[in-house]
């Protein structure tokens, strides 16, 4: 897991989870941001 101009990378070996992850990408984004208390993530990658 890395973070890269407002990107955050995250490996999976699971392409099951990745599929599952996939669907929820906006909701993972504002859940983190929120627990942050500021906007740091605006994309999210699952690879």
């Amino acid at each position: 897991m890395k973070l890269q101009n407002k990107t955050l990378v995250i490996q999976l070996n699971s392409s099951v989870l990745r599929e599952e992850l996939s669907y929820g990408k906006d909701k993972i984004i504002k859940m983190m941001n929120e627990e942050i208390g500021e906007e740091i993530i605006s994309k999210l990658m699952l690879i």
